[in-house]
């Protein structure tokens, strides 16, 4: 490197411009401007890195490549073809299969009334490639007026043989394990707590994949104190034309972590204050049924 270089910032940007000194053939329409919190600002194409958490910037040159990572929490804008992007669609974009503009101009009919149909999945897709892997993740949630959880949010996602998200229509199998403390004394016995069938469609998917709200079956944690906190998900994916799949998700929480509310256990036998909206007894009750 030149020794001209008096600080790490101006080495970055005589990097920045080997490759157009290079004449690399890139993909202008493709390049995004960004301006950092600092002043400076940023140019390239979005890497297929690039998460909720930080924006990858690639620069393709004759015989190198290069990247910069940038946390979100430094930029201020990102631009597109003069278009302002939000975050949601460059991290959407990123991790489609094909490379595009990552803006596309429409113009919505004049007459066009608001959609709530879940969104194709060609506008997430441009190519659906056929399912080589899938992935599982799933979270405790609520989902009416109390406080307590009232299930699991599984987050289903297949693969394409490159790991990129594609689409495909099936039957999702999911099964949930826990632990359940005896009577006796550091005994306890391993029990499928549910068990769930769900039919999905390809134009369910989204760039995250798929979620799928499951209420619990039969056992609440929140109220059945002898059931472990931790449980596993399995879901299996059974896809004509692709085959049957199989993913799970270890420590899966069954009920959020809270401090306050096991030492409220330890002092009251219940994890909510009487003042507090918990699903009433007749569910504490039937929590317990096996």
């Amino acid at each position: 490197m030149s020794r001209t270089c008096v600080s790490i910032a101006s080495c970055l940007a005589l990097l920045a411009v080997v490759p157009l000194l290079g004449g690399a053939s890139r993909s202008v329409a493709a390049e995004v401007q960004v301006v950092l919190r600092d002043g400076r600002t940023a140019q390239g194409e979005v890497d297929s890195r690039t998460d909720t958490e930080r924006l990858w910037l690639r620069t393709e040159g004759a015989r190198h490549q290069w990247t910069q990572s940038i946390p979100w929490l430094s930029v201020v804008e990102v631009r597109q073809a003069g278009q302002v992007l939000a975050r949601e669609q460059i991290v959407a974009q990123a991790t489609a299969p094909t490379r595009r503009l990552l803006w596309r101009s429409t113009e919505p009919a004049s007459n066009s009334e608001p959609s709530t149909q879940v969104e194709p999945a060609a506008a997430w897709f441009d190519v659906q490639l056929p399912v080589r892997s899938v992935y599982v993740d799933a979270f405790a949630a609520n989902w009416d007026a109390d406080v307590a959880v009232d299930g699991l949010v599984v987050q289903f996602t297949a693969a394409d043989r490159w790991g990129r998200p594609t689409a495909a229509s099936g039957t999702l199998e999911i099964d949930l394990y826990g632990f359940r403390d005896l009577t006796r004394r550091y005994a306890a016995s391993l029990d499928r707590f549910a068990h769930w069938s769900v039919g999905v469609a390809a134009e369910q998917f989204g760039p995250e994949g798929l979620f799928v709200e499951l209420p619990y079956q039969g056992v609440q944690p929140e109220f059945d104190v002898a059931v472990a906190p931790r449980g596993l998900i399995r879901v299996r994916f059974s896809s004509p034309g692709s085959g049957v799949f199989e993913a799970t998700a270890t420590d899966v929480r069954l009920r959020p972590y809270s401090a306050f509310r096991d030492r409220l256990q330890q002092w009251t036998g219940s994890r909510f204050l009487p003042s507090e909206s918990a699903g009433g007894t007749t569910r504490k009750r039937s929590s317990h049924a096996r």
